[in-house]
């Protein structure tokens, strides 16, 4: 054993890019619903980008370390501790000695928390995935009080102490920016000019009643020219549906496979990270670009976070 969760959070899974191929079978991709987030924290403790992490939500967890190993945490801004005793900052590679206990006790701003473990976790994967899968409870783990996880290698470092190494990396993501950038939609078109205006010039309010399938979104309507009925058709992470009362919903990370609302737009890939570090009550605003401009934006994410992983690697090398 290796990790252990001494108390549960609200929503605890192991999460990696996601399991894609399998939509045409009703299975979704799922996977981190921040994925720089995943990459910048794998990145400190240099490993692979797609390997494995724990997902967390607020209130999050008590983990317990049961081996020395060499952790990070990014994602929310979060005041987290070792030990009740040491400050451990989010985007920097920590060493703790078995024993230790990470434990959060404030959340500053942000959505969800991302663990990696150097070397990452011993899993089994399905369908080429270690994502939770949580409707099925298939694939990765569901983790609750009790529950344990197998570092993938035990590191042959003795720690004596924890330790916060003195380098950190910067996410790229600008959360003072309420911005969302989209691509129209398929059915884009079923709107009269007025009310494409009406869209992005809204301000929309992100409702209580949104989560890992989804975001529901509330501001002033937007309408069809006319009701419209669609045969149920394929949609993916990022699709912005138009419901039957006019506001938005933009899916998310474990959303359905198909779906018979229109489909105004999809969120750039490059934007889905800031959405999923968003909580309710939160206000956004659409930004219409094109394809191309989407293409450039997520190559320039991309490139940086490539960059990131290299100088990490660099880093690592040198503990």
């Amino acid at each position: 054993m290796s990790i252990r969760i001494i108390k549960k959070g609200l929503l605890d899974t192991i999460q990696d890019k996601g399991r894609y191929g399998y939509q045409q079978l009703g299975i979704n991709p799922g996977g981190v619903m921040d994925i720089i987030s995943m990459r910048l924290v794998n990145a400190l403790v240099g490993n692979d980008e797609n390997e494995a992490v724990i997902e967390m939500h607020w209130p999050a967890p008590i983990i317990q370390f049961e081996k020395d190993t060499c952790f990070a945490i990014s994602g929310a801004d979060v005041v987290a501790y070792v030990d009740k005793v040491t400050a451990v900052p989010i985007n920097r590679t920590v060493l703790v000695k078995a024993g230790s206990q990470l434990s959060f006790q404030r959340k500053i701003s942000g959505a969800r928390i991302y663990l990696a473990v150097q070397h990452g976790f011993s899993l089994k994967p399905w369908l080429n995935s270690n994502s939770t899968h949580i409707e099925l409870n298939h694939g990765g783990q569901h983790l609750t009080t009790g529950s344990v996880i197998d570092y993938k290698k035990i590191s042959s470092r003795t720690i004596q102490t924890t330790k916060i190494c003195s380098w950190y990396v910067r996410s790229p993501v600008d959360m003072n920016d309420n911005c969302i950038y989209f691509t129209t939609g398929k059915e884009w078109s079923l709107l009269n000019e007025e009310m494409k205006d009406h869209f992005k010039q809204n301000s929309y309010q992100i409702d209580n009643n949104s989560n890992r399938m989804g975001y529901r979104l509330t501001g002033e309507p937007v309408f069809l020219k006319k009701p419209t009925e669609l045969i149920s058709t394929a949609v993916t992470k990022g699709t912005i549906q138009l419901l039957p009362n006019g506001q938005p919903l933009i899916l998310m990370a474990d959303h359905q496979t198909t779906g018979g609302y229109p489909r105004i737009g999809h969120v750039i890939s490059a934007d889905i990270p800031k959405l999923a570090q968003l909580t309710p009550g939160d206000c956004i605003q659409f930004k219409e670009i094109t394809l191309e401009e989407a293409h450039k934006r997520l190559n320039e994410l991309d490139l940086y976070l490539k960059q990131t992983e290299i100088a990490c690697n660099l880093q690592m090398a040198d503990l």
